[in-house]
């Protein structure tokens, strides 16, 4: 019964670490995600900028 109990302990820990660790990339995707689209948005002004200054 206490190996049934322990390997299911070990078991719940180890799911509970994988889900963490999920996260993690998750959190980790998100964030490459906001400093491509921080790189897009300035990328976009400038090139609106220059195109505004070709336009003169």
């Amino acid at each position: 019964m206490l190996k049934k109990h322990h390997a299911e302990t070990i078991k719940m820990i180890n799911y509970r670490d994988d889900i963490r660790m999920r996260l993690e990339l998750s959190d980790l995707k998100i964030e490459q995600n906001r400093q491509r689209l921080e790189e897009l948005d300035e990328y976009d002004q400038e090139r609106q900028e220059l195109e505004t200054l070709y336009e003169q």
